[in-house]
């Protein structure tokens, strides 16, 4: 837990006092810090913070932010839910991973996003919605063995938008994944000028 309060904010002390009240009774299950995102701009970041008056719940890279503002009027209204908002946000972070893979090496979107971060295709939102669903995303191309199998523990498939045809045995791999049950989410868009890419 990181709470986001500059020093001596009464929220922030409302805030901090209920976290030490439960680290009482659950003293190995949590740890809680204390920050000021103007003063911390590292942890603000890992955090993504957007200012101080913010409690955020991490595991993993899933995060949950509970917003009550640094002013105690303005944060009234979501004190009174605040303990069920603390559930609510431990009971998803409490969530089974699942593994998910976004397929590499055919110029797909998101390998595209990342050598131009400002030509934003929604596929980073995609990627954040589905580690807030509880998703752990690896890359999955042939130097990850695609040319051979999906993995097993695979829950989902991303192909974001190829420019490049996969291999016959890509296909083939993605094929019998799909045959025993697995699930692909496919972005398609217009087809790239040269071609359509080749389907499994």
């Amino acid at each position: 837990v990181a709470l986001f309060f500059p020093d001596g904010d009464e929220v922030g002390r409302m805030a901090s006092a209920y976290f030490q009240s439960l680290l009482k009774s659950q003293p190995s299950k949590f740890t809680v810090s204390n920050f000021d995102a103007d003063l911390n701009p590292q942890q603000a970041q890992e955090f993504k913070a957007r200012g101080n008056g913010a409690v955020i719940l991490k595991r993993d890279e899933q995060l949950k932010p509970i917003q009550l503002g640094t002013t105690l009027d303005r944060a009234r209204p979501q004190l009174k839910k605040f303990d069920g908002d603390i559930l609510a946000a431990v009971n998803d972070l409490s969530r089974e991973r699942r593994q998910a893979y976004y397929t590499v090496g055919h110029g797909e979107r998101n390998e595209r996003n990342r050598d131009n971060p400002e030509a934003d295709s929604g596929v980073s939102a995609l990627e954040t919605q589905l580690r807030g669903r509880g998703y752990t995303l690896k890359p999955l191309g042939l130097a990850q063995g695609l040319g051979s199998t999906v993995p097993d523990d695979a829950a989902l498939v991303l192909i974001a938008g190829p420019a490049e045809p996969f291999s016959k045995a890509e296909g083939q791999a993605l094929k019998t994944y799909l045959d025993r049950g697995g699930k692909v989410l496919m972005l398609l868009g217009p087809q790239p000028a040269g071609g359509t890419p080749r389907r499994g």
